[in-house]
């Protein structure tokens, strides 16, 4: 499982830690954003009307490994697709739109990217 570390810089302080509001939005912004950028990149749609598919709890999860104090932030871990949602990729396609072994937050990196930028889906930092 790739894991992620999550830099907030200029939040240190003398005392450490980091004040539990933004600690929860960011992780919000990361579930809510991973979720989409899934969907996204498997349905066209980042969002739909009524109950989200099954499939989607499974390939938007990750896990906090750390809170790390030295200079605030986060560690975190996410399955691959392939890993979390391997039924979907059973069945080789010949023109592969989603890389099975990314995950969603690799794919939120994408759209965050590409958002900056301007580009198109290019992974190079």
């Amino acid at each position: 499982m790739p894991e992620y570390k999550v830099h907030l810089k200029g939040l240190g302080g003398a005392a450490g830690g980091v004040p539990g509001p933004i600690m929860r939005h960011l992780l919000a912004t990361i579930d809510d954003g991973g979720r989409g950028a899934v969907r996204l990149r498997l349905e066209g749609r980042s969002t739909g009307r009524g109950v989200a598919p099954a499939w989607l709890e499974a390939a938007s999860a990750f896990d906090v490994l750390d809170i790390t104090e030295r200079t605030p932030g986060l560690r975190l871990r996410a399955p691959t697709l392939r890993e979390a949602i391997p039924d979907r990729f059973r069945q080789v396609e010949m023109f592969p739109t989603v890389d099975p072994n990314d995950s969603a937050i690799a794919l939120l990196l994408d759209s965050l990217r590409d958002a900056v930028e301007g580009g198109e889906g290019q992974r190079s930092l």
